[in-house]
């Protein structure tokens, strides 16, 4: 009776050993950047705030002068809005990836309500290649026509880099 319950103790220690290993060598690709998880990801564009939406973006790395980010912004305000200025920030170990200045750009934008943006255009430095993922932290700052007082919709936006 005391072999049988030796060798089930041993079976459920070396089946252990062998998933703690596992486990380790997995998190240790991941930590070294072997393994990209985040590719799993979905691409989002996400604002909270009241009722301005991110609804249309694309990421690339292109050379020379063109923009390489373009957003639009669906108002859901219940007003016509001015969008004043779009900025973006990386976040966690992405700070570094958008370049040393965060990526900003004044925009004099109107959008009627319920109506979608034309595209905002900028241009950020990417520290990252072509197939990756990139993250940051998207503000925008707009007024509602009329008024002079500046709000604030901030989220986050998550994109896959085009070539």
């Amino acid at each position: 009776m005391l072999k049988k319950s030796q060798i089930a103790m041993e079976s459920v220690l070396v089946y252990g050993l062998v998933i703690l290993v596992v486990t380790l060598a997995i998190g240790a690709l991941v930590y070294f950047g072997v393994l990209d998880l985040g590719r799993f990801l979905p691409d989002s564009c996400k604002l909270s705030g009241e009722g301005l939406t991110c609804e249309n973006y694309a990421v690339q790395v292109q050379s020379g002068s063109n923009d390489n980010i373009k957003l639009e912004f669906r108002n859901q305000v219940g007003k016509n809005i001015d969008i004043k200025k779009v900025a973006i920030v990386g976040v966690e170990d992405m700070a570094g990836m958008w370049g040393s200045t965060p990526c900003e750009k004044p925009v004099t934008l109107s959008v009627v309500n319920g109506a979608l943006s034309s595209p905002v255009s900028m241009k950020c430095t990417l520290g990252i290649p072509a197939g990756k993922k990139i993250k940051g932290t998207l503000t925008v700052t707009y007024q509602i026509i009329g008024s002079a007082i500046d709000r604030t919709a901030t989220g986050t936006i998550q994109a896959t880099v085009a070539p």
